[in-house]
C-alpha cells in the first residue's frame, strides 16, 4: 500500500492531534474530581436569581452578605482579591469617566467559568502539575476543556486542598491570570 508524502504528513499530524485528545479525560484523580465538583457547585450557585456569588467575587460593597461564609469555603481569599482587583482595573481602563449604561466596563464573562454561560457537559480534565501526595495545603494545576465545545473552550485551574476541603485558588482564562502560580 502506498501512502505518499501527503499521506505520511496526514498520519503524523493526525497522530499528534489524537495524542493531545488522549491527555484529556473524565475526572480521574482526586484533584480532578474535586475540580469537577467545585465547577458543578459553582454553576448551581450562579443559577440563583440573587447574584450574590458574583457580587462576592467582585467584593461589591453594597452586596448581600448572607452567603459569604459558604462561598469562602469554596474560593480562597487570594483568588477573590485577584478577581476584584482585575474588575477594578478593567473598569478604570474601559470607563475612566465612570459607569456607562452602553458599555460593559468590567468582566463581560464569568471569571471562574471563563465563559458567559453555564458550561454544558461533558467536562474533561488534564492535570498539568501536581505533588506526588496531595495533602492539606497542597495545590494542583489542572487544564479544563469543555467537551460540548469542539473548538476546545479551555481554562486552567489551580485548586488547593485544605483541611476543610478543596477550593478554587486560581484561574487562567486565555491571557487573563487570576492568582495563578
Amino acid at each position: 500500500m502506498k501512502f505518499g508524502l501527503i499521506g505520511c504528513i496526514c498520519l503524523v499530524f493526525c497522530g499528534f492531534a489524537w495524542a493531545g485528545e488522549r491527555d484529556f479525560s473524565a475526572p480521574s484523580t482526586e484533584a480532578e474530581r474535586a475540580l469537577d465538583t467545585l465547577l458543578a457547585w459553582y454553576m448551581q450557585q450562579t443559577d440563583t436569581e440573587d447574584g450574590s456569588l458574583f457580587d462576592f467575587l467582585l467584593q461589591r460593597e453594597d452586596r448581600e452578605t448572607h452567603n459569604d461564609a459558604l462561598y469562602a469555603t469554596k474560593i480562597t481569599p487570594t483568588l477573590v482579591q485577584a478577581i476584584a482587583a482585575a474588575e477594578r482595573k478593567m473598569e478604570q481602563e474601559n470607563c475612566p469617566d465612570g459607569a456607562n449604561d452602553d458599555v460593559i466596563c468590567g468582566f463581560d464573562f464569568d471569571p471562574i467559568l471563563c465563559a458567559q454561560d453555564i458550561l454544558l457537559p461533558p467536562h474533561f480534565y488534564h492535570t498539568l502539575k501536581a505533588p506526588a501526595d496531595t495533602t492539606a495545603g497542597e495545590s494542583v494545576l489542572i487544564r479544563y476543556r469543555n467537551g460540548a465545545d469542539k473548538d476546545g473552550h479551555q481554562a486552567d485551574y489551580w485548586v488547593q486542598k485544605e483541611a476543610s476541603g478543596w477550593k478554587f485558588a486560581g484561574v487562567r482564562c486565555g491571557t487573563l491570570k487570576l492568582n495563578m502560580p
